[in-house]
């Protein structure tokens, strides 16, 4: 927010300016060179002589939520119009509305009245640090509901790593159990494996051994007939029932 003054008319420069300082604003005074203000702890624009020059440049540079003071209702207006807060000498706020405009005229009159220039200065000074006050309680508790929104959302980012962080985790035990688990099938397969050979070799053994038993008892050619034809071997001596 800054603070705008209409210098070429405006008897409570100083006061602006100190009002300004003291609660940290930054203050612009606009002037034309034959009405040239410069103060120092103010931002002092001369622009050059011409028909509403310093007015043209305050609605260039004027923002939304700055403050202008002018006695000017055809600059209020307009930097009413764009969002500016508009005071005249006494601190008063333009309002676009009928009956305040009524109002600003007559309160010029009353100014006209007040020619005592220590009392406009000290009604001036009261009303401008009341608003000022409460400009600044609410840029503080903007800042602080700023700050608990900006707190919330690194929480916010802080529950999203860490669930990511357990997630990623989970997955890695998902992994290494099926890893375990294809290791113990992979285990017994080699295990059944090795019994099938064992087995295998076992067959083998048995039937050589029965081989030897046939070459050391020869059987007769009925036997041998009989055990073509039947394929029934006793279990005992290994030799064909008939």
């Amino acid at each position: 927010m800054r603070i705008f003054v209409d210098a070429d008319s405006c008897p409570v420069t100083d006061a602006a300016v100190s009002l300004a300082q003291k609660f940290g604003y930054e203050c612009i005074l606009v002037s034309d060179e034959i009405h040239a203000v410069r103060k120092r702890n103010a931002v002092s624009i001369i622009v050059p002589v011409g028909n509403d020059s310093a007015d043209e440049q305050i609605i260039i540079m004027v923002k939304r939520n700055d403050i202008v003071i002018t006695d000017d209702t055809g600059l209020a207006g307009i930097c009413e119009g764009k969002g500016a807060v508009i005071l005249n000498h006494l601190a008063e706020i333009y309002c676009s509305d009928m009956l305040y405009v009524n109002n600003w005229i007559i309160s010029r009159k009353r100014r006209k009245a007040l020619n005592a220039v220590h009392k406009r200065r000290r009604i001036f000074i009261e009303r401008f640090s009341k608003l000022l006050e409460a400009k600044r309680d609410a840029e503080w508790e903007k800042l602080r509901y700023l700050n608990e929104l900006r707190h919330i959302k690194e929480q916010e980012v802080i529950r999203y790593f860490k669930a990511k962080e357990e997630i990623k985790r989970k997955r890695e035990q998902a992994r290494l159990k099926r890893e375990q688990e294809q290791a113990e099938l992979k285990l017994a397969k080699e295990r059944r494996y090795k019994a099938k050979l064992k087995r295998r070799k076992e067959r083998a053994l048995q039937k050589q051994r029965a081989a030897e038993e046939l070459k050391e008892k020869p059987m007769d050619i009925i036997e041998l007939f009989f055990q073509h034809e039947k394929g029934k071997r006793d279990p005992k001596n290994k030799r064909i029932i008939y």
